[in-house]
């Protein structure tokens, strides 16, 4: 449920892989929001969105450990 319509996942997607890249895997709610202010998404409260980028997150913690 990390996306919707399909209108702002480009830009949700990328701004999470940047995010991961500069700030780590282990990301609060309030900092994803934070980073995520510019994207304006029609659909959604946000809330899919936001769990699916810290478990993305958390994911591809574990993918540099193997």
């Amino acid at each position: 449920h990390g996306l919707q319509c399909g209108f702002c996942t480009p830009g949700m997607i990328m701004t999470a892989v940047d995010l991961v890249h500069r700030k780590g895997h282990d990301l609060s709610d309030h900092v994803i929001r934070e980073e995520l202010e510019g994207n304006l998404c029609r659909c959604t409260g946000y809330q899919n969105i936001v769990a699916s980028i810290a478990a993305g997150a958390k994911a591809m913690g574990k993918s540099d450990l193997a």
